[in-house]
């Protein structure tokens, strides 16, 4: 086989490929004689149906298996050789063209490469960076009991909606043909926009109301799920819903006593309010380290790329995106790329962050963060740890899965970089309350959201 590589433009390359009979006779050849050891055809004996007969059956089907294998294989095998940064995968040209495997022995193929573009990350030259060390101050404190006592708490049904309530709903979407009709639960507290909020307060059961559904929830992820659609999905839903109440469920908070300590921390591990007070902040204060370490990697993530200025394939990841994505359009392509071509950069940035700096993973550091985790999701329900055996057992169960494998590989690439960032860069401390950090994110999210997550 031959493939010359011809350069079209600066981040992009077509790779031709031609093949001869002699690459893929023997491997056709090969297959064919597996189907003559099995093949069941009338008037011939198991294993004697000639060659010839089975070639003008199946081989030009196992041609065209043969030479796509071949093409994978070389494809691949040429970028790792060339050592080419490719972006996406390798696409094939003229897909329309349809090839005659029955009769032609000699066929030449064209694949359009995106390449990644070329730069250094020079770290000493990023420029000066806050490092945010939030506060665990008393009105922190006192929120924290607060959700504490709600989520060992109890739930009973009540008669209206009220401020602070659970309630089950039907969500219909209006002026549309094939509607979303999903039954879902809201939560009234975290409803931020006080129209929408004040349209719920005071319904009952079986009540019917019309909503902006974005206004009840606080990002795209959350609406998401609420509607139970993806989140690329929501530029096509309508924005008026028709909201009927199901239930009233209201929180009633558990008493803050030795029983709701021993619930968080597990029999015997606090005693009395001064030590679950002064292990609640210690925990508090660990979650919003995490916070003001992704803040951090924020800044200078953006710093980064907006001095980088990276050019990128545009043509071709577009091309790529509608071509690997069956939901895609091109309208929807051209409305989503901002965002992917920021990502992608993002990405590319941090990949050549790691490369630069020598940042490793062992498989032991993958091993130990998966055991502490594992570890941690005992002691949070109170069950004791299992031993050694039983635990490595656990831990190979969690990494076989490839999504969870790669999600832990990836939180500690994130604490190797965030490291090197607060080892090598120029930071200047600022304390903050969480309530003034939320301000600087600029984000629109429910106040002390940390609780709604924060599990002890």
């Amino acid at each position: 086989m031959e493939i010359t590589k011809h350069e079209q433009g600066d981040l992009g390359a077509v790779l031709k490929l031609k093949i001869v009979e002699q690459d893929y006779k023997q491997q056709v050849l090969d297959v064919l004689k597996s189907y003559k050891k099995r093949a069941n055809i009338p008037g011939f004996r198991s294993g004697k149906v000639p060659i010839g007969m089975l070639n003008k059956m199946y081989g030009a089907s196992v041609k065209a298996d043969e030479i796509n294998k071949l093409i994978n294989n070389s494809l691949y095998k040429y970028i790792e050789e060339k050592e080419l940064d490719i972006l996406g995968n390798p696409l094939p040209q003229n897909q329309d063209q349809t090839e005659d495997f029955l009769n032609e022995k000699d066929f030449e193929f064209s694949y359009e490469l995106g390449l990644s573009p070329k730069f250094e990350v020079n770290l000493s030259s990023a420029g000066k960076f806050t490092n945010y060390q939030i506060k665990v101050d008393d009105q922190l404190m006192k929120k924290n009991i607060e959700d504490l006592t709600k989520r060992y708490g109890k739930m009973e049904p009540s008669d209206q909606v009220g401020e602070k309530d659970m309630v089950v709903v039907r969500l219909k979407e209006l002026g549309t043909e094939t509607p979303i009709d999903k039954q879902t639960t809201i939560y009234t507290e975290f409803v931020e926009n006080k129209k929408e909020k004040a349209k719920l307060i005071g319904l009952k059961k079986d009540d019917t109301v019309h909503v902006n559904v974005k206004n009840l929830a606080k990002n795209d992820v959350d609406l998401a799920a609420m509607l139970g659609v993806s989140k690329e999905q929501l530029s096509t839903i309508s924005n008026e819903f028709e909201l009927q109440v199901i239930a009233v469920q209201r929180v009633i908070p558990a008493e803050e006593n030795q029983e709701l300590y021993d619930k968080i921390f597990g029999p015997g591990k606090v005693n009395g309010k001064q030590e679950f007070d002064d292990k609640s902040k210690l925990e508090l204060e660990k979650v919003l380290l995490g916070f003001s370490d992704k803040k951090l990697k924020k800044d200078v993530m953006d710093a980064l790329i907006k001095k980088l200025k990276l050019s990128l394939p545009d043509a071709f990841l577009k091309k790529w995106l509608l071509a690997t994505n069956k939901e895609m359009t091109e309208q929807k392509v051209e409305q989503d790329y901002e965002k992917f071509a920021s990502d992608m950069r993002w990405m590319l940035v941090e990949n050549q962050i790691v490369k630069e700096n020598g940042i490793e993973l062992q498989s032991s550091e993958l091993q130990e963060h998966a055991q502490g985790l594992i570890k941690t999701q005992f002691e949070q329900y109170g069950i004791p740890v299992p031993e050694e055996a039983q635990l490595n057992t656990y831990v190979q169960n969690m990494l076989s899965n490839k999504e969870e494998a790669h999600r832990l590989r990836s939180e500690l690439i994130e604490q190797k970089v965030i490291k090197l960032f607060r080892e090598q860069l120029t930071l200047k401390d600022k304390e903050v309350t969480y309530t003034e950090f939320e301000d600087i994110l600029q984000e629109k999210t429910s106040r002390f959201n940390i609780f709604k997550k924060f599990k002890f």
